[in-house]
């Protein structure tokens, strides 16, 4: 197994209220947790636009838009909303006993990968 198909613990679920998203450094990689109103999801931590940390984006629904030039994105799929030719990176993410972990290695094409959180009460 290589480093980057290692998973890692990030942080336990309640450190991400839903509604927002925290950035985090893993393997060398910038990427975001967001826990959405569909749950939560592991993404390419900047804007394509101009690398801005997209927890700093607002969320709506499942729409993160950045807070520099309102680039937006689908949370749950990360395709790019507007622009919508654009597409932020997704990673696998499970949760064990209420932590998240994520695998950031090579990037998956994630069309629905929620994670269902309707048994936790945060």
């Amino acid at each position: 197994m290589t480093n980057q198909d290692a998973w890692t613990n990030v942080c336990p679920v309640r450190d991400i209220p839903k509604g927002e998203g925290r950035n985090f450094m893993i393997n060398g990689l910038n990427v975001v947790i967001f826990h959405s109103n569909k749950g939560f999801f592991c993404r390419s931590g900047l804007c394509k636009h101009n690398n801005v940390k997209l927890e700093l984006g607002r969320i709506s629904g499942d729409v993160v838009t950045c807070p520099f030039h309102n680039w937006q994105y689908q949370i749950s799929t990360g395709k790019g909303v507007s622009p919508d030719w654009t597409q932020l990176d997704c990673y696998p993410l499970e949760i064990r006993s209420d932590d998240i972990w994520v695998q950031a290695g090579k990037p998956h094409n994630a069309m629905d990968d929620a994670i269902d959180t309707s048994r936790y009460n945060w």
